[in-house]
């Protein structure tokens, strides 16, 4: 296996499948999306060659707060786990220091820093598929999901986002031994590293599937 950044998307569960729905998808080549633009330092942009694929996306740059920042609202009370997927790449980027964010609610989903976890090039086409579950965030009808660059972030690092899909699953009602927290899996596997998955019978958990990329 080539070394390097691999997203590994599990949902596992025995005799019942999870109801999936697409909540949102949008690869913004016919308009903004319907995402809230926060200020100077942020911008939907139709025709830029730098998009992660065709010309519409989003770019943030800075470390301004909101006006760094471009933001929606979602209805993810109905779910047990939502997944956000997204593509981005960065122009300008020079160190750890420069950095995005994805937030629901202003709080914290996952940080990406410049030169960690694989994201190492400017120009490249990066993809990311992050997990949450209901045990973990408070959904509600009003979830605010958020891409902001942040910390030492300059005004000449641009962040493009593209590509954006966000799924909710979810679980059987009567199969009460399975756990949302449990069963949906997002990671990032890099080469030689490993990852445990629990797997359920009807009554409990007795085992794990190991995966070593």
């Amino acid at each position: 296996m080539k070394k390097g950044l691999i997203a590994l998307t599990l949902l596992l569960a025995t005799h019942m499948a999870f109801a999936q729905t697409t909540i949102y998808s949008n690869d913004f080549e016919s308009g903004n999306g319907g995402w809230t633009d926060g200020g100077s330092d942020c911008e939907y942009l139709s025709n830029d060659s730098n998009a992660p694929q065709g010309s519409g996306s989003w770019r943030i740059k800075d470390n301004s707060g909101n006006a760094s920042a471009f933001w929606q609202d979602f209805d993810f009370s109905a779910y047990d786990v939502v997944t956000i997927s997204f593509s981005f790449k960065s122009v300008g980027f020079d160190n750890s220091d420069d950095r995005f964010e994805v937030l629901i609610d202003d709080s914290e989903i996952e940080e990406f820093r410049f030169g960690n976890g694989g994201w190492n090039n400017n120009g490249t086409r990066y993809t990311s598929t992050l997990t949450l579950t209901k045990s973990s965030y408070n959904f509600n009808t009003t979830n605010e999901i958020k891409f902001e660059t942040t910390e030492k972030t300059k005004d000449n690092e641009l962040l493009y986002v593209d590509e954006i899909e966000i799924t909710g699953f979810t679980c059987p009602a009567n199969d009460t031994n399975l756990s949302p927290g449990d069963i949906a899996i997002t990671g990032y596997l890099l080469h030689g590293h490993s990852i445990n998955v629990p797997f359920y019978n009807d009554d409990q958990a007795n085992g794990a599937f190991s995966f070593v990329l």
